[in-house]
């Protein structure tokens, strides 16, 4: 049953437990990370298990509560009121915030397992706290015939459950899905659910934006992008797309404007020019080079390795932590099942080998604005923390039992619940000790008086294993571009299923190297310094999206820049283009007041074949060539 609005979770709601692969000492010993005197061969792998320590789960953790602009705000009145969304924008345009604030609420009035939070890549997964599409709907590559995946799940208890119980499906980066898959999809919603309405009843939230990287074909193939919004079943589900238009990330008009003009790939003589002069060198703080953003993962690898062996001294090798968990049905995954999750959603490498003078890139959020996922620094030293405690340094770490304890923690389970609190209460569980970011108040007094960063440090998350840092390993200091200092010592990273247990979990430095970066982890990201090779460009929306990851054009290098590798697919510019021609015809024939209420309740005559997305059987001309349940 759906909760009250203001309903909170129940402390006994589902308690889960992570099993952990080694030991007590074992953690203890690898999660020093300093291997310099282990074996090459042993230090390349994940240590064997040799016993059990007890993680508590920890609950999805949403956005704290932001303030949603008028559109998004629309878009948000349109969700709660049950009906199926899809939105988009430009990059920076705050998709994720509104996801994020979607969640929130939807939390709120429904139970966390009815709300099936994924993404179609590991990176965009991690940013909302869900899980790949792939993994949730529990359809592996999705390469079979739907009628096949559908006996499949249906011998599956676990998944036939899943299917069943859900009432809202969100979906980050649907524009990386194929129509194909969004098809099957559909289809087995309804025979799963046996239910005939389009997507088996259940509510779809989508976001995504068609001009940014498309969805990924088969290898040597040669034929088109099949976007998702071509699926036989799209027009069924979705009435019309909403837009974000009003851009967060950059605040320069012109480059906006530029950005603009690249999503479509329509660049005027003016356009060119600038990208022109933008073939420069950057100067970049601390020393900092802008990372340079390629389109494979390998020319990426071979790249940050050609930089990390000129530099001089030894290289210390950091091996992750890696713990196998539990399904929802308290069922306890393998080991391998749980690397190989975390190896493809999470950006911590099992094996992280740096050196004085390496730049890296920081992959956890420390302090709003400040510090966050997608800073940039060079490592200084390694230092211990003993050391970067004595020299006033900001630190990042577990808090271990020998550890004070922050005050004020007055509940059951060690976490002061605020009455306003934006994210669920977790289960009862024994008093944890606390995991979380060390900020020493001194170093931050410096920006508390600065109402453009609203500081918030990162949430406390509970844990119950004895998980300790040596005072004597030593960790990278890393000084950041906006010429902070931190040691990054290991952190979590946890893939965290939808009642709150922990599926894996990753104990690693928060840090890549970030010479180079793909184009395609840095989709969704937010970076300081930016440099393209455009030799390197080569799909539909690539130029734009490795573009538009820089927040100035101050912050931006280009190398061997030509107009014709600014591109977008033409499907796509005629999709947006009428759906947009349609936005303004509207917005021309309405009093604000009724456009405001037609934009969250829909239009009968959008397109001609439009249905009832919640109370229409789907039309048989969808279904051509489809075995009926």
């Amino acid at each position: 049953m759906p909760r009250e609005p203001n309903q909170r979770v129940s402390r006994s709601e589902g308690p889960y437990s992570l099993q952990s692969t080694a030991s007590t000492t074992a953690l203890a010993r690898h999660s020093s990370f300093n291997m310099q005197d282990i074996e090459e061969d042993e230090a390349t792998c994940v240590p064997p298990p040799t016993g059990t320590a007890s993680l508590e789960a920890v609950p999805v953790q949403v956005a704290p509560e932001v303030r949603l602009s008028k559109e998004q705000n629309e878009i948000l009145a349109t969700v709660l009121k049950g009906e199926n969304v899809f939105f988009t924008g430009p990059a920076g345009t705050g998709k994720s915030v509104l996801l994020k604030a979607i969640i929130r609420e939807l939390w709120k009035i429904k139970l966390p397992e009815s709300i099936a939070v994924t993404a179609t890549t590991g990176v965009a997964s991690l940013a909302i706290s869900g899980k790949t599409l792939h993994s949730h709907g529990g359809i592996g590559h999705g390469n079979e015939v739907a009628e096949i995946l559908v006996k499949k799940l249906n011998r599956s208890r676990k998944y036939r459950s899943r299917w069943r119980e859900t009432q809202v499906w969100i979906i980050d980066e649907v524009s990386m899905l194929k129509a194909e898959l969004f098809d099957k999809l559909e289809y087995i919603a309804r025979c799963i659910r046996d239910d005939s309405r389009p997507f088996g009843g259940i509510q779809l939230v989508l976001a995504g934006d068609f001009f940014q990287l498309p969805p990924v074909s088969k290898k040597g193939s040669s034929r088109p992008p099949d976007y998702a919004f071509s699926a036989k079943t799209w027009k069924a589900c979705i009435r019309q797309p909403y837009f974000l238009e009003r851009v967060f990330r950059q605040k320069d008009d012109d480059f906006i404007s530029l950005l603009s003009a690249m999503r479509v790939g329509s660049l005027s003589k003016e356009h060119q020019l600038v990208l022109q002069s933008l073939e420069r060198p950057l100067i970049c703080n601390a020393d900092v080079q802008p990372a340079m953003l390629l389109s494979s993962k390998k020319k990426v690898e071979q790249h940050n390795m050609n930089q990390l062996e000129r530099l001089q001294g030894d290289a210390k090798n950091f091996l992750s932590m890696d713990s196998a968990g539990w399904d929802v049905f308290r069922e306890p995954l393998r080991k391998t099942d749980a690397q190989k999750v975390l190896n493809s959603v999470t950006l911590a490498p099992s094996k992280l080998t740096l050196k004085v003078g390496a730049q890296v890139m920081l992959i956890q959020n420390v302090i709003q604005n400040v510090l966050v996922n997608g800073s940039m620094g060079k490592i200084i030293e390694f230092i211990t923390i003993r050391e970067a405690r004595k020299r006033d340094i900001l630190i990042s770490q577990p808090q271990s039992e020998d550890d004070e304890v922050s005050e004020g923690l007055d509940s059951e389970d060690g976490l002061d619940y605020d009455e306003d609190a934006n994210w669920q209460k977790p289960p009862a569980r024994p008093r944890p000790f606390m995991h979380r970011t060390y900020i020493e108040e001194r170093i931050l007094a410096s920006y508390q008086n600065d109402p453009t960063i609203p500081l918030r440090p990162t949430q406390l998350m509970p844990i119950t294993a004895d998980v300790f840092l040596p005072p004597t390993n030593e960790y990278p200091l890393v000084h950041f571009a906006n010429d902070l200092k931190m040691l990054c010592v290991p952190t979590f990273f946890d893939q965290v299923g939808i009642m709150g247990n922990i599926e894996a979990r990753r104990a690693q430095v928060p840090l890549i190297l970030s010479w180079a970066i793909t184009i395609h982890k840095a989709q969704g990201q937010t970076l300081d310094y930016v440099k393209v090779d455009f030799s390197n460009i080569f799909a539909d929306g690539q130029a734009y999206v490795a573009v538009s990851r820089a927040t100035s054009m101050e912050g931006l290098q280009l190398m061997n820049f030509r107009a014709d590798k600014v591109f977008a697919n033409p499907r796509v510019r005629e999709w947006h283009k009428y759906w947009q021609d349609w936005w303004n015809d509207k917005r021309k024939q309405q009093p604000e007041e009724v456009f405001t209420q037609l934009s969250a309740t829909g239009d009968d005559n959008i397109i001609e074949d439009d249905y009832d997305s919640y109370n229409t059987e789907i039309p048989a001309s969808w279904l051509e060539g489809q075995t009926l349940c």
